[in-house]
């Protein structure tokens, strides 16, 4: 989504990629010269999460952090694991809640976390469901319910 993508430039990404228009994998192991040493991927689709083991150059790691449907496999290419590639499950970030949400509270304060800025819609409780229809739609970043 272009309005997504842009928003990734605000926030601090040096590249996009529309990988409706462009092989993704391609232009990742050209632009980091042969594949990144970490991709992550939280789509929760076994279609990105296969994209995702692409990516990464020899001894990289491909991090998965979105929820795919539990029944479903993913094809990934033997020569990658001759190129040592690992792929890691990630649950809330694999971090100590009490040690790691006081830093990230620190980064928001200094302004180094932008999460304000994710933000594109707020809602009130009673329109969820138009939001759930938005986010099928892939409309917008994330959207805050408000409670009043």
């Amino acid at each position: 989504m272009e309005e997504k993508r842009q928003l990734a430039m605000q926030l601090g990404a040096t590249h996009t990629i529309d990988p409706f228009n462009e092989e993704t994998h391609k232009v990742v192991k050209k632009l980091a010269g042969g594949g990144v040493h970490y991709a992550f991927e939280a789509l929760g689709k076994t279609q990105t999460i296969e994209q995702t083991w692409k990516l990464i150059r020899p001894t990289g790691e491909a991090i998965i952090v979105g929820v795919a449907n539990l029944k479903e496999q993913v094809e990934l290419s033997v020569g990658g694991l001759l190129a040592e590639y690992s792929i890691k499950g990630s649950v809330y970030g694999s971090c100590n809640p009490r040690e790691y949400l006081p830093q990230l509270v620190d980064y928001y304060k200094k302004g180094d976390l932008k999460l304000d800025e994710m933000i594109t819609n707020r809602i009130a409780l009673e329109d969820i469901n138009e939001a759930f229809a938005a986010l099928g739609r892939s409309e917008g970043a994330r959207t805050v319910i408000e409670f009043d």
